[in-house]
């Protein structure tokens, strides 16, 4: 079945806290990897070009997942996608170090890593060098 029709019937149900049905854990990983992968291609872009400023796509979509993932019973990838927005935001404002720039796009990396863990149930740790380097 569709995730989108699940949840909307789930709702029409009268169900409280829809954000713990299968329909909304799918719909989450949905949208959650495409726009993971939609910054990781903007964020590879931007570590080619020597000395670009960040481009403005990748605010809102690390935004978009800082929100999608605050959503989720799981407080380890709330605060990595929560930090990984905030770099980027810090980035856009001044000139980016290449560490970290190679930070921000490892960071990338491991979001993708524990999004698929979260949908496979396994429990989700970020390790700490990576949270320490988006500081």
């Amino acid at each position: 079945m569709n995730p989108e029709l699940e949840l909307l019937q789930a709702i029409q149900a009268g169900q409280t806290d829809f954000t713990r049905t299968g329909a909304w854990l799918d719909l989450f990983l949905q949208l959650a990897e495409q726009r993971i992968e939609q910054l990781q291609r903007v964020l590879q872009h931007w570590a080619q070009q020597s000395q670009s400023t960040l481009p403005f796509a990748a605010l809102p979509l690390a935004k978009e997942l800082a929100d999608l993932c605050a959503e989720q019973h799981n407080p380890n990838l709330a605060e990595l996608t929560l930090r990984l927005s905030q770099s980027l935001q810090n980035a856009s404002a001044a000139e980016v170090a290449p560490g970290l720039q190679r930070a921000i796009v490892q960071a990338s990396e491991e979001l993708l890593r524990q999004l698929h863990q979260h949908a496979a149930g396994v429990p989700v740790i970020t390790p700490p060098h990576i949270l320490a380097a988006l500081h």
